[in-house]
């Protein structure tokens, strides 16, 4: 095996391997400049410093120089995992908790990237906003111009200076900025070539991948340069783009490593603005833009020597595409002037269908069906139902030809197990409820940067939402149209309460077509009965009456007869006939563990059969033997059934009692083996989520971990080594 370095020539000794990665990282992690002090990188890059105009306040101040209290210890050393426990990541994991209240004051609000109460939602809902804008505007004495920049390994290039001069600028108390510089300054790397390491590796910029500290650091120090550019168009020397008329206007929008500029002017002096500020903000920084992967848009608007200018300005191919932002296409707001919205999103089916790769020829049963469901709508990630209205994409056809019989309607099956349904997700109501978040969020935040961009255009308040006053208009976008959609939950279920300021839900609807008994049955207990879940979902469809037996067939129209095929006589295949009076199966109940006579009951439904004798069973003695028996039993009726139907094998009464007993005895087995891991727990570390005491669980009792062999101050921790 062999590796090619850059400049083509393959290597295949291990110890010029190993070289060739060392130089190649120890390349990466030296300074861009070599300045011997931190008073001279001051001088040399004072300017960059001089927008600096965010401070602690005296409280946060307060707050980051006292010294770590046994309570922030102990409850860094359970946030994180059992194998970071080593001294440095306990205490960064300090630090970054203390930081994470004051990063709102902090960090403006053009970035929403590991700032508690800020959504990467309206980054994305923004940008898409202004891509539509800009490609809409076509007449006007203004150019628009939208910069996406990549930069090149930004997390192991930052200065180290330039991290210590932020703080300081940003008035960060002298100890933890001693305590912070040392955590980064104690980083080393090593490389294993064959399971052997390399020598260290002492890097002289960059951040630690992976510590929880470096985050923050990263987004503090990419606040220099969104205040170096706030600066600037506070002297009127770069504009930001409006997407509507009276909304705040918007340079720039950052999130971590993301990055992408807007602009609006006649000539390139604004153009060259922008690029001077970020090229100086990259000199101190040590960051480096990687301009093959950097991207420009410029509005239909623009002079020819604008558009021109701003590809050389940039150093930008102008047949460079825009690709994704935030892992969303970038044309999504702007399909009336490009590819239409059912060929952008067809993304998702493409994710849906090789989740369904992976499932095709396996015989699965109903529960094993229903998981697949489950999985593939849990493919459709909420990351993208939470941000844009997502169209009509049709039905997935997958290899079948047959026609599927519509058992019960769709609402039905996506109403929660607790109310009869099977819980699967409405990804249609499930969108609309993500995007009414959104408009809750501008109408409880106002002041927030999507209120005072999009939600301008919008108009959302209190009292037309209350009052279901229609606010959509044609000509508004896809996104503004979405978040609409969003908010007429708010017209449907919310009402005013009296001497309150608070809002209530409407109930949901009952279902009807299941009697009162059988629902409570099913809302209370089903969902909660032992076994496999391929006896409760066969539990389900009878007392629904969803399953497939000859009755339920030909009520729907299918088959070519609805009489049973197990016994001679012409007697319906119903569910009742089936499960309780067929002789056949009589002689099945009787032989069970249960010794049930199913002949004595025949004037009531098989629902209310089943719903009785499951709650007298739950009320004796050996209450999950009774029950898991009865389930049992009913399992091995419709298997016999459906072998008897479909691979024509003759009844049997000792083969159905075998399959009773295997199916019983691999439940037993399980029931133990569950049994078994509750004891494994008899011995256990608890957290006290309110003070964050350590105790031991042994043999149900509880003691404290902190035993009289311990001084104060000093703590025993157990951590798990798997």
């Amino acid at each position: 095996m062999g590796i090619r370095d850059l400049g083509g020539i393959w290597t295949f000794n291990e110890n010029d391997i190993r070289n060739l990665f060392v130089n190649s990282f120890v390349k990466l992690y030296k300074a861009e400049k070599d300045i011997e002090s931190f008073d001279d990188f001051m001088q040399c890059e004072s300017t960059i410093f001089e927008s600096i105009s965010t401070s602690l306040s005296p409280d946060d101040f307060d707050h980051l120089n006292k010294q770590f209290c046994a309570k922030e210890v102990r409850k860094a050393v359970f946030q994180l995992c059992p194998l970071n426990h080593h001294d440095s990541m306990i205490v960064t994991k300090c630090i970054s908790n203390r930081l994470s209240k004051v990063m709102p004051k902090l960090v403006g609000e053009f970035q929403n990237a590991f700032v508690p109460g800020r959504n990467i939602s309206d980054n994305i809902l923004i940008a898409n906003e202004l891509f539509r804008k800009i490609s809409s505007s076509k007449f006007g004495k203004y150019g628009k111009m939208a910069f996406k920049a990549d930069m090149s390994k930004a997390y192991d290039r930052l200065n180290w200076h330039f991290i210590r001069a932020t703080l300081v600028k940003m008035r960060f108390p002298d100890w933890t900025i001693k305590l912070i510089m040392k955590c980064i300054y104690s980083v080393s790397y090593e490389i294993l070539i064959n399971g052997i390491p390399s020598q260290k590796i002492i890097p002289w910029c960059g951040l630690r991948q992976g510590d929880p500290l470096s985050p923050y650091i990263f987004v503090i120090c990419t606040e220099v340069l969104s205040q170096c550019l706030r600066k600037e168009e506070r002297l009127g020397t770069i504009k930001g783009i409006q997407i509507f008329r009276g909304s705040q206007a918007i340079s720039h929008l950052f999130f971590a490593d993301d990055s992408i500029f807007f602009l609006e002017g006649k000539s390139s002096s604004s153009c060259s603005t922008l690029a001077s500020t970020i090229s100086n903000y990259c000199r101190g920084s040590g960051k480096r833009i990687n301009e093959a992967k950097c991207a420009i848009i410029i509005s239909p608007s623009s002079s020819l020597s604008f558009a021109q200018d701003c590809f050389k300005i940039f150093r930008v191919s102008p047949t460079a595409e825009m690709g994704k932002y935030l892992e969303f296409p970038t044309d999504i707001g702007i399909s009336e002037y490009g590819k239409s919205k059912r060929d952008i999103f067809n993304f998702l089916i493409d994710n849906v269908k090789k989740r369904m790769s992976s499932w095709n020829g396996l015989l699965l049963s109903s529960a094993g069906r229903l998981s697949l469901i489950s999985s593939i709508l849990s493919s459709l990630s909420t990351y993208f139902l939470s941000v844009f209205k997502m169209p009509d994409l049709g039905r997935l056809r997958g290899s079948r030809t047959s026609k599927s019989i519509s058992w019960r309607s769709k609402l039905f099956l996506n109403q929660p197990k607790g109310l009869g349904g099977l819980g699967i997700r409405n990804t249609r109501c499930f969108n609309q409820a993500l995007l009414a978040k959104i408009g809750w969020n501008m109408l409880h935040d106002p002041s927030s940067l999507i209120s005072r961009t999009i939600g301008v255009q919008l108009g959302l308040d209190w009292t037309n939402c209350i009052n279901c006053v229609e606010t959509v208009k044609s000509k508004d976008s896809w996104i503004c149209k979405g978040i609409l959609w969003g908010a007429k939950t708010f017209t449907k279920h919310i009402a005013w309460m009296v001497d309150s300021e608070s809002s209530t839900l409407a109930s949901v609807k009952d279902l009807s077509r299941i009697s009162s008994g059988c629902r409570a049955f099913i809302k209370k207990w089903l969902w909660h009965l032992p076994g496999p879940k391929r006896w409760i979902i066969l539990l389900w469809k009878i007392l629904t009456q969803t399953l497939s037996v000859a009755r339920e067939l030909e009520k729907r129209g299918i088959g070519d007869g609805f009489f049973c095929r197990l016994c001679d006589r012409q007697c319906v295949e119903s569910l009742e006939h089936l499960f309780r009076d067929y002789e056949f199966v009589s002689r099945l109940w009787s032989a069970n563990h249960l010794g049930i006579n199913a002949n004595s009951v025949s004037n009531i439904s098989i629902q209310e059969w089943i719903i009785n004798w499951l709650s007298l069973l739950s009320r004796k003695e050996n209450s999950i033997d009774g029950v898991i028996s009865f389930m049992c039993t009913i399992w091995t009726i419709w298997v016999t059934r459906n072998t008897h139907v479909y691979s024509n094998e003759p009844l049997s009464p000792s083969r159905s009692i075998h399959l009773y007993e295997h199916e019983l005895s691999l439940m037993i087995y399980a029931e133990k083996e569950r049994a078994d891991s509750r004891k494994d727990l008899n011995n256990t570390c608890l957290l006290d989520d309110d003070d964050f005491n350590l105790k031991v669980l042994h043999n149900g009792n509880t003691f404290p971990l902190i035993g009289p062999d311990l001084c104060e101050n000093h703590y025993l921790i157990y951590t798990d080594a798997v």
